[in-house]
């Protein structure tokens, strides 16, 4: 494996697309009772989240799946992020998603597409959703409005 650039000091806020928190800072003032929402809505125990997602799936742990726990270090080290994490099997979607829990870093993925990544695309997918956790994890109110406003709309 070659040596791989490290980030060092990523401002998230600076990637961020322009008018993120504006967006954010409207849907929590257009919608009636924000704050009794986010508090239903918004996980606020990480050990309960990790407890959900422990009873709808289970633990991929490195001796299962060794090829992917060495990519997600890899993109942990390159994005300078010390957190551990774990690697939880999907089996209501299709799809990789990050948690917004500190640590540990809570990814999700569905078996089946877990097999069928090669070393370039594990890393991509993984960067990609530990992008979104430092973007938008547990230390990032501005999601709070978005994933609200979101669960309210697929509620009805």
């Amino acid at each position: 494996m070659s040596v791989r650039a490290v980030l060092v000091d990523l401002d998230a806020d600076r990637v961020r697309f322009g008018l993120e928190r504006e967006i954010a800072q409207a849907l929590a003032a257009a919608i009636v009772d924000y704050e009794a929402h986010r508090r239903a809505i918004v996980p606020s125990d990480p050990q309960r989240v990790r407890q959900r997602l422990l009873a709808e799936g289970r633990r991929i742990t490195p001796s299962m799946a060794p090829a992917a726990h060495q990519r997600i270090e890899e993109v942990k080290q390159t994005f300078a992020l010390e957190a551990p994490h774990e690697l939880l099997r999907a089996d209501t979607h299709e799809n990789l998603a990050v948690h917004r829990v500190a640590a540990p870093v809570l990814l999700e993925v569905s078996e089946r597409l877990l097999a069928l990544l090669d070393d370039g695309a594990a890393r991509a997918l993984f960067g990609h959703e530990v992008g979104h956790f430092l973007a938008h994890g547990p230390q990032d109110t501005t999601s709070d409005a978005l994933w609200v406003a979101a669960t309210m709309g697929q509620r009805g």
